[in-house]
Parts: structure tokens; C-alpha cells; sequence
């Protein structure tokens, strides 16, 4: 099963025609790779097959690491670290499956972020048991699990930080022979510079705020001995445009050949950072795409490229409500002491102000809970992502900063309720874009940021 396109330019670009007939409007790509380099996987063609053989390929032609054949032992035991926000994800796992079990490889744990909705784990969890994998003569098992920062009994101690903390990491991923991070291409790379992804997405709670609220970083990729990741870029339509293996230090070079991929409209701005006071920043992708963190993240990217006095409008087809701890975070706001404008924003911190005067331990209490040792109380009510509620965070900062406009499938009182404008349609769109001398687009924007950003840096 490949879920297809849920949001497309179609949807949201006719309403740009009012600003595009008296100014411009350009369009902003997700970052992408270019250049001769060696073992590149590109899609070569549309459907699932296509991808399910980019996947295979990437780890038969890694960067600076051999093939994965190669660099396998029989029955050693993998752990894939995956982001949840992989376009096609199911097909991009399959590749990779197929190629690890080729190699001998006798179990493949495959860890998710905790941002992972259960509803996205069960249809992966569907999908690849599905799937037939027809190079396995030996025993073979996946597991898929979505990494739990609050549950202590999910972790093992690594090491003690720089003031002498200790920092746990998932034991899916300690107890593995072998660890390969899986993550998407960003515009800019997850906080910490570890472009594996791993720390601080697979850390305890209290590492994980200890993390986003300093600038002393543990090297996870040294800790856990990663040789191997897998690094996947989108196109404009949040379609899988390349996957790309290869040592990190590797796939850290390669990230510097970024740019941004002209689309078909002749408005595109290729290169600078564009400004405007309207950005149209699109979740355009699959259903895995669809998410309240990616709301969030689409609104700070947007926050970077608006002008003082201008608006954000987030289109997206989310549908499912944000969970209880969102809620807390956004209908926890208030705009009567803050400063409503973007003044300062650009090019900054636009959630800067969101701890002033907060701290570490205080914002510790609050983006994490007490960590339990016993697995049984870690149920579906009670799991914790304190990463989920840095970005809750992030998102209310922007309401009361200035006008966010949300376009879902979610009623709007639920939405308004929450601190966001709505947009329920296209003639809608067009009226607010009517209304701004400059205009942009940010397509894909989830992937314009990082996948966190801290509290302070």
C-alpha cells in the first residue's frame, strides 16, 4: 500500500493569481542534493516499486561505507531509527528491509520517532508484514515500535553528559548489533548538528529537554558506533525524490550541496532567501505529512521569511484533533502580554520569548513528566513527547506573535478555540492573498526547518 498525495499545489496555487497579477510570488523547494555523487539513488519512475528499488539500491552503493552485504555479519540484529514523516514510508522501509535480509540480517527493530501516531505504526505494521521478503532462507522478524522518552524500562544508560547527567537512550537501539538512522532531508539539520537524528529524538525526557534547552551536545552517532545512515529528499509534491546512504560524515558533506529545485511556475525564486508578508507554507505530501508537529514546524519555517505585519497560512489536510498535551500548550496562551508583531522574527528566534525567564529546571517540569520504571504505566493515555511539546510551544509562541491561518479538515470552532485563524477554502485563500502586495509559497514545509529546535540557542 503507497498512501498518495493528500495535498498538492492545485489545491492552493490558483489563489495566488491575485498577488502574482500586481507583484511577485515566489515558491520555496525542500532542499535537495546535487552533483556526480557516486551510489546516489534517485526514483527512477512513478509507484511503489520504484521506490521499494531506490531504497535496496541505496544500500547497495553507500558513501564512504561499504555494501551493506559487506558490512553485515549473518544474524546480526538491526535497528533502523526512523522520522515518521518519510513520504511513502512503508515503500522506502520495504527497500531497506529487503537489502538487510539479503545480507543475513535475522531481526529488524524499527524504532519511530515519538511524534509517530499509533494509527501510522499499525498500517506499517500491516504493510511489512505483508510484504514478502524472498531473499530470507533463515529465520526473520521486524518489529515496530514507537520510542517512548517517559518509559525508563525502555532505555539503557550510554553515558553522563558534560554536567554530569545522566543520558539514556532507546534499548531498541543499545541492545542492536547495528543502528541506521533513516531520516528526512531539512533545510536546516536537527539541532545538535547530529545529523543521524538520534539524539535528541531517541533520548530520555530529561535528556531531551537538557538537549533543547543547552548548547553541550552528546555525539550519539560515536556512543552507538554508526557507520551507516539513510537520507531521504522530497520533491515540491513531498513525493520521495532520493534516497541517499552513506557514512555520516558523508552524508554531513553532502548536505551542504542543498538547493532549491525550480518548480514549474515561472515566479520561483531559486536562490536568497525570499521575503513577503503573506507565506502560503503547504504540507504537501501523503497522509504521513499530516501531523500537528509538521503544523508547527511548516509555522516557524513560514516565521523566518514573513515581513513585520504579515500573515502565515498553514495548508494542510489534518483531521485528527492535537492530543491533550498540545492542547494545554496552545489553549494555555494569552496575546494580552505579548507583543503582536514579527518585529525582530526574521532571520531569529521567532519563539525566543517563549522561556524568558524560565528555568532549565522549570522548563524541565513542564515539557516532561516523572520517568516511570514501570512499562505498564506507559499506556496510550499517558505517552509523553516532550519533543511534541517543545513544538506546541513553538506554534503558540507564533499565534501570539501574529496571524496563523490553519486550513484542516477539522471543524472550525476546534481550531479557533485553539488560538489559530481558519481557512476553509480556496475563495478564501484568494481573499486574504488579495489583500498582500507580496506573497510566497513554501512547498513541502515541513522540510524547510529542523525536525526541533530549542528554547534557547
Amino acid at each position: 500500500m503507497t498512501f498518495l498525495p493528500v495535498v498538492d499545489a492545485s489545491a492552493y496555487r490558483p489563489a495566488m493569481a491575485s498577488v502574482a497579477d500586481h507583484a511577485g510570488v515566489w515558491e520555496w523547494a525542500p532542499p535537495q542534493i546535487v552533483g556526480p555523487v557516486p551510489g546516489r539513488a534517485i526514483i527512477a519512475g512513478p509507484g511503489a516499486d520504484a521506490i521499494v528499488r531506490c531504497a535496496e539500491t541505496s544500500l547497495q552503493f553507500p558513501l564512504d561505507y561499504p555494501a551493506i552485504g559487506d558490512a553485515i555479519v549473518a544474524g546480526d540484529r538491526v535497528a533502523l531509527a526512523v522520522d515518521p514523516n518519510i513520504p511513502a514510508i512503508g515503500d522506502v522501509l520495504r527497500g531497506l528491509i529487503n537489502s538487510l535480509a539479503a545480507a543475513g540480517v535475522t531481526h529488524v527493530s524499527v524504532v519511530f520517532w515519538a511524534e509517530a501516531s499509533l494509527d501510522q505504526l499499525n498500517a506499517l505494521r500491516q504493510q511489512l508484514s505483508e510484504a514478502s521478503y524472498a531473499a530470507v532462507e533463515q529465520e526473520f522478524a521486524i518489529n515496530v515500535v514507537r520510542h517512548a522518552p517517559a518509559d525508563r524500562s525502555e532505555h539503557r544508560y550510554v553515558i553522563a553528559d558534560e554536567d554530569a547527567m545522566p543520558v539514556y537512550l532507546s534499548r531498541h537501539l543499545v541492545d542492536a548489533d547495528v543502528v541506521i538512522p533513516v531520516v528526512m532531508a531539512r533545510r536546516d539539520k536537527i539541532r545538535s548538528n547530529d545529523v543521524t537524528g538520534l539524539m535528541p529524538m531517541f533520548a530520555d525526557a530529561s535528556t531531551v529537554v537538557r538537549q533543547l534547552t543547552s548548547e553541550s551536545h552528546s555525539a550519539t552517532e560515536d556512543l552507538l558506533g554508526i557507520g551507516l545512515m539513510v537520507l531521504v529528499s522530497a520533491d515540491a509534491g513531498g513525493n520521495v525524490r532520493s534516497i541517499l546512504s552513506g557514512a555520516p560524515t558523508a552524508i554531513d558533506r553532502e548536505l551542504s550541496t542543498f538547493f532549491d529545485e525550480q518548480t514549474d511556475a515561472p515566479e520561483m525564486v531559486s536562490s536568497g532567501v525570499p521575503t513577503a508578508d503573506l507565506v502560503v507554507a503547504a504540507l504537501d505530501g501523503d497522509v504521513n505529512a499530516q501531523s500537528w508537529a509538521n503544523i508547527a514546524r511548516a509555522a516557524s519555517a513560514a516565521a523566518e521569511l514573513i515581513i513585520d505585519g504579515g500573515s502565515i497560512v498553514i495548508w494542510s489536510h489534518v483531521s485528527t484533533p492535537c492530543d491533550p498535551n498540545w492542547q494545554r500548550e496552545l489553549l494555555g496562551t494569552s496575546a494580552a502580554d505579548e507583543d503582536l508583531s514579527w518585529e525582530n522574527d526574521v532571520g531569529g528566534s521567532p519563539d525566543h520569548d517563549a522561556s524568558e525567564g524560565e528555568s532549565r529546571g522549570e522548563l524541565e517540569d513542564r515539557l516532561s513528566t516523572v520517568d516511570q520504571a514501570d512499562a505498564s504505566t506507559a499506556s496510550t493515555e499517558t505517552h509523553v513527547d516532550p519533543i511534541g511539546t517543545q513544538l506546541a510551544r513553538q506554534l503558540a509562541s507564533l499565534c501570539r506573535k501574529g496571524t496563523v491561518w490553519l486550513h484542516s479538515e477539522l471543524p472550525r470552532s476546534d481550531v479557533e478555540q485553539l488560538g489559530l485563524a481558519v481557512i476553509d477554502s480556496i475563495e478564501e485563500l484568494k481573499h486574504l492573498a488579495s489583500q498582500r502586495a507580496a506573497a510566497g509559497v513554501l512547498r513541502a514545509a515541513a522540510f524547510h526547518g529542523p525536525a526541533v529546535d530549542g528554547a534557547a540557542r
